[in-house]
């Protein structure tokens, strides 16, 4: 995992919200031989499921609070902004920008 990823990650994690997702992983440290592997959720919407429904929803509260100030941030129209995708790019690029200065 190269430094800028991991960064992000424990910047999302500070800001209140789920950082990215990987595709599998083991069920505990201690399993090395990969006998107890369990997947993980591949999806950020996946792994909010996983989540009880009070910290699912002060989480959402908190990455909409992020994308709307970041929106602004960079002149996009919250309102207009319908992509996921953009919504996570914007948040996830003003969080790095923050962690420089």
């Amino acid at each position: 995992m190269n430094s800028d990823k991991l960064l992000l990650q424990i910047l999302m994690l500070d800001a209140g919200i789920a950082p990215d997702v990987q595709t599998s992983g083991p069920l505990h440290a201690e399993d090395t031989f990969g006998f107890f592997y369990q997947p993980l959720p591949k999806t950020l919407d996946e792994l909010l499921e996983t989540l009880p429904l009070d910290e699912r929803k002060a989480m959402k509260r908190k990455f909409r609070k992020l994308w709307k100030k970041a929106a602004k941030r960079y002149g996009h129209n919250p309102k207009l902004m319908k992509a996921k995708g953009e919504r996570r790019y914007l948040v996830k690029k003003m969080l790095l920008e923050d962690s420089e200065k």
